[in-house]
């Protein structure tokens, strides 16, 4: 499944390690205001996402794994787009 989203524009943070560190935090960040949501697609209660990291996979493509409060892994690939902040995740 193909999801497209967009992060709003940002500068860059103080000590961000790189584009992998900034796309972690806005992909955790959207997650969990997703499953926070009851009327949304993917309602978690209790649920939270402990953290996201992502590592760059070649181009503007990054692989990421997501961990869950329930000690549940998620893996998936995402690519950011031209504009730096829209990504599409596989």
């Amino acid at each position: 499944m193909r999801t497209e989203r967009t992060a709003p524009p940002t500068p860059r943070r103080a000590g961000a390690a790189s584009v992998s560190e900034e796309l972690a935090g806005a992909l955790k960040f959207w997650a969990q205001q997703r499953m926070d949501d009851p009327s949304g697609a993917d309602p978690s209660p209790g649920l939270t996402l402990d953290a996201v990291t992502c590592t760059t996979a070649g181009g503007q493509a990054f692989r990421c794994v997501a961990t869950y409060s329930n000690g549940m892994t998620e893996q998936f690939d995402v690519s950011v787009g031209a504009d730096g902040h829209t990504w599409t995740t596989v």
